[in-house]
């Protein structure tokens, strides 16, 4: 097994996922930049690799790393880059769950998301008017 490779899955994905803005779907761009870059794909086969994950159900972003990680790596790979797609996320997410709630009672924080409140509701109702 080449750890090397596993670990390089690892780190290539992980940043996809930590610098990249908007969910799976808009992190493909810098997915293919990354993994064209580092030679482990052609642009022609990333595609194919779009177009598998858009094709099953589930999110793209750990589908396409998925096959890419398998391609370099089998079995090995594809966790490895799944893994740094996801467990970077959700690491950030629970320490940000963690804080949030050693301040949700802070009467600074209560009126910021009172007010935001209708602002939130006005989003939806404009969104499921258009």
């Amino acid at each position: 097994m080449n750890w090397k490779i596993i670990w390089e899955l690892f780190l290539v994905f992980s940043r996809v996922a930590l610098f990249s803005w908007g969910g799976g779907p808009a992190s493909m761009g810098m997915m293919q930049r990354e993994v064209v870059s580092a030679g482990w794909t052609t642009p022609e086969e990333f595609a194919d690799a779009l177009a598998i994950g858009n094709a099953l159900p589930g999110p793209i972003a750990p589908q396409v790393s998925a096959y890419i990680g398998y391609k370099l790596a089998g079995l090995a790979g594809a966790v490895s880059a799944v893994t740094g797609t996801v467990l970077p996320t959700t690491l950030l997410m629970l320490v940000m769950v963690i804080f949030f709630f050693g301040i949700k009672d802070s009467p600074t924080v209560a009126a910021m998301l009172k007010a935001v409140r209708p602002v939130i509701v006005g989003l939806m109702l404009w969104t499921a008017y258009t």
